[in-house]
């Protein structure tokens, strides 16, 4: 395959996932998005293979280490990204970018999770992100099958593309990437969209730890809370264990065990501090709000996913002591 052939079926993708994000659905901002990451997954796959065979293209990369050239035309993602990176051909913030967008197209695609809130927006910014990639790349001498077959969803953009261009398939390629950068769809700034999502997501958890004060009247204070449930979570999930901070020397601890446990939770905060110490909400709600004003999409899907990552497991272990608070309660009410 030429890579006329190889840059049109990059396009083509984009083309259809286009078509997805005209519907304002959250399925449908799903498959735009599972597109757009097939696409540039794609398009940096190409970018390895044009490089590492037209290495005149890239005079100030480091293209000696066999190890990482092999790696990034391989099947993993991972390593076309830093490839991309050795090249110069994405800046670190996009490369960020990229990996997050791809971490959500394998939760879309694998896990199943929907991201209804988010999805669309996203997958508008990361298909906008596409465009503009393909485009910056480098791609060397254009060569092709003949004749050239373009498409069916791409036909008439091609065709309009390669005569205005003359037969200059690299500028005509181009032209059809920039005319997939639409102006078609309304969306408010991604920022602003991650910014509610965001806060809807800390108010849950805000709320959920007032509900647990409110009705469990062996808790103090909401700090109480936010320890004690990181801690039970770690009772029973060593890798968040990892993610604590140990208090005594392993000395010490062999010591306290030989006393006598007692309570587990209880024990555990005399020998180690859990991630979160506070009541982390209003520094939360802060980043939120600025997330709100971010105009650079790239920079607001790292600050999205910053807090996100941060938040991710209080938010869980606090819904777990929750719904066990929940479910005991109705065990009393004879439910």
């Amino acid at each position: 395959m030429g890579s006329v052939e190889k840059r049109l079926q990059c396009l083509e993708q984009l083309a259809l996932a286009l078509e997805h994000l005209k519907v304002r659905d959250p399925q449908y901002g799903r498959f735009a998005h599972i597109l757009v990451d097939n696409a540039v997954e794609l398009m940096l796959h190409y970018q390895a293979e044009t490089a590492l065979t037209n290495k005149w293209l890239f005079p100030d990369a480091k293209l000696q280490d066999k190890s990482s050239n092999q790696n990034a035309l391989g099947r993993e993602f991972h390593p076309k990204v830093s490839f991309a990176r050795r090249l110069a051909a994405i800046t670190a913030d996009e490369a960020e970018f990229v990996l997050i967008n791809h971490g959500y197209r394998n939760e879309l695609y694998h896990a199943g999770l929907r991201h209804e809130e988010i999805i669309h927006d996203l997958a508008f910014n990361y298909h906008f992100f596409a465009c503009r990639l393909f485009q910056k790349l480098k791609w060397g001498i254009a060569s092709w099958s003949f004749p050239i077959q373009p498409p069916a969803r791409l036909k008439g953009a091609w065709e309009n593309a390669q005569m205005s261009h003359r037969g200059d398939y690299n500028a005509a390629l181009n032209a059809v990437a920039k005319g997939l950068e639409t102006t078609e769809i309304t969306n408010d700034p991604l920022g602003k969209s991650l910014g509610r999502a965001l806060e809807k997501k800390i108010l849950q958890l805000d709320q959920a730890i007032d509900w647990i004060l409110e009705t469990d009247k062996t808790k103090k204070s909401r700090v109480q809370i936010i320890i004690e449930a990181q801690l039970w979570s770690a009772l029973f999930d060593e890798s968040k264990r990892k993610k604590c901070v140990p208090l005594v020397t392993a000395e010490e601890h062999r010591a306290l065990v030989a006393k006598g446990v007692g309570h587990p939770v209880e024990f555990l905060k005399i020998v180690m501090a859990p991630p979160i110490n506070d009541d982390p909400i209003n520094r939360w709600q802060k980043r939120s709000a600025d997330l709100e004003r971010e105009s650079d999409y790239v920079k607001a899907t790292k600050k999205y996913q910053s807090v996100m990552c941060e938040m991710s497991d209080l938010y869980e272990d606090v819904m777990q002591i929750g719904s066990a608070l929940e479910n005991h309660l109705d065990y009393l009410r004879g439910k």
